[in-house]
């Protein structure tokens, strides 16, 4: 069993981790910058600077990589036709020319072009771009002429279409941003548009400003101590029929008759089949007829009683087993499996009833404190019931997760041992700060709350941080 210290405060991997939250001002402020150093640092328009990172999905060292290596095949490769700082500026037309769609005569002012010189009245331009923008075409709109390369920069989307459309434009270029980059992640929370943007290793959770945390590799809420493979085959597991196909081996046996296939729901060992009435015994898979007990077949227990007796005298253990014999060994494994996986799912569904209603707790402690700040208690007096609350919501995430862990965890190692200790410990504590908080005088009782609040939390540590150790060493 490997060394594990109980004894640190922090994870020292959390203390480098930096996690920003990212409002959609944000997000676009942050995609602005990152254009304009590219364009500023390669001497492009912001269009280019925009497609290049695009292409490279906004890794910055990856397109400085590839660019000052070879940037004629990175702008062959990514279909840039003019790289010059100003690529981005609108042609200017002084006469009156041919639309290239409608074949109407526009004026200069009511035609548009890029540095291509394509022209195409503004009405035009609008219906196109309305088209490309409603489709969630924004990551790069070329213009309309056959074949031509030349991006539209954002300056003439502004110009050429309404402030609805334009908003719409903004939204996707957004979600664009986040989706393509690696670096960033939405909450997945559905009553937040946050996104979080995190120097970090996979795997590591993060908090978002709206409170719900997540994993920023998988994306599904907290999961630790379970790792992300583990939430993936439990949830799995969940949702198809392996289960249903486990109860009907565990308590269903075929006919001997007709084969149909017959439910055992208690009661005794006496089967009548419903489509062919033949009546058999449970246990031997025999005819009824000859069958005196109704709960103990004297048949079955005396080729149990056989059997034992076989086994003390075989000589060697790899002798082929008869049929029914097969079976009755499958069935037992069978039913001990699901018996253990009903346990844990049992455990696991507990804790993420009381994960699900986390915000109704909050809620409920929220209202507490307001009620205890109208009777004149100061903040700082009642403070220890938000943290209690945090910390008690925070365990039982754990406990949810770690019922996960555990299912998964070799049941012969040495290290299941201690985890189990560990989770019992923290069930414990857990379950007595649940019933602390909601007493009635927790005034009272704030030291004891305080303490209880601590010890919820370093138990949770520790659960967390032998998981960790356990499989950086490979012991779990």
């Amino acid at each position: 069993m490997g060394v594990f210290a109980f004894d640190q405060s922090d994870n020292e991997e959390e203390k480098d981790i930096i996690i920003r939250c990212l409002t959609p001002e944000d997000i676009i402020q942050t995609q602005k910058k990152l254009i304009q150093e590219i364009s500023e640092m390669l001497n492009i328009s912001a269009s280019n600077a925009s497609n290049l990172l695009r292409h490279y999905q906004w890794k910055v060292e990856a397109l400085h990589q590839q660019y000052w290596t070879s940037p004629d095949t990175v702008l062959k490769e990514v279909g840039l036709v003019c790289v010059t700082p100003d690529a981005d500026d609108e042609y200017k037309f002084d006469n009156q020319g041919e639309c290239l769609v409608c074949c109407e005569i526009a004026t200069g002012a009511d035609s548009s072009a890029l540095k291509c010189r394509h022209r195409f009245c503004n009405d035009c331009w609008s219906s196109y771009l309305k088209v490309k923008i409603t489709e969630g075409e924004v990551s790069r709109i070329n213009c309309p002429a056959l074949n031509c390369k030349y991006t539209v920069p954002d300056q003439l989307v502004h110009k050429l279409v309404n402030k609805e459309i334009y908003d719409k434009y903004i939204r996707f270029v957004t979600k664009a941003f986040v989706e393509d980059n690696a670096h960033i992640t939405w909450c997945p929370s559905s009553r937040c548009g946050n996104a979080i943007t995190a120097d970090m290793l996979h795997g590591t959770t993060v908090k978002c400003g709206c409170g719900f945390s997540f994993c920023f590799s998988c994306h599904n809420e907290a999961h630790v101590p379970a790792t992300c493979e583990q939430v993936k085959l439990w949830l799995k597991k969940c949702n198809d029929d392996s289960e249903t196909g486990h109860w009907l081996g565990v308590n269903t046996k075929d006919c001997p008759r007709c084969t149909v296939l017959v439910e055992k729901d208690g009661g005794c060992n006496h089967m009548t089949c419903r489509q062919c009435f033949y009546e058999w015994c449970w246990m031997c898979n025999k005819p009824w007829k000859g069958h005196s007990d109704y709960y103990a077949c004297s048949r079955y227990e005396k080729a149990q009683k056989k059997k034992a007796e076989k086994e003390k005298s075989k000589k060697s253990k790899n002798k082929k087993q008869s049929k029914i014999e097969q079976i009755e060994v499958e069935r037992e494994a069978q039913r001990l499996a699901l018996e253990r996986y009903l346990s844990f799912y049992t455990k696991y569904l507990e804790y993420d009833t009381k994960v699900k209603n986390a915000p109704q707790i909050r809620e409920n402690h929220q209202s507490r404190i307001q009620t205890f700040l109208s009777e004149q208690t100061t903040l700082a007096e009642i403070k220890f019931i938000d943290s209690g609350t945090v910390t008690l919501l925070e365990c039982q995430n754990a406990l949810k997760y770690s019922y996960i862990y555990s299912y998964y965890l070799n049941e012969n190692c040495s290290e299941q041992l201690l985890f189990k200790f560990l989770q019992q410990e923290l069930e414990k504590t857990t379950q007595t700060l649940e019933q602390l908080l909601e007493e009635p005088n927790i005034l009272k009782r704030r030291t004891e709350t305080v303490d209880l609040t601590q010890l919820a939390q370093k138990r949770k540590e520790n659960i967390q941080r032998v998981t960790l150790q356990g499989l950086v060493d490979g012991s779990i």
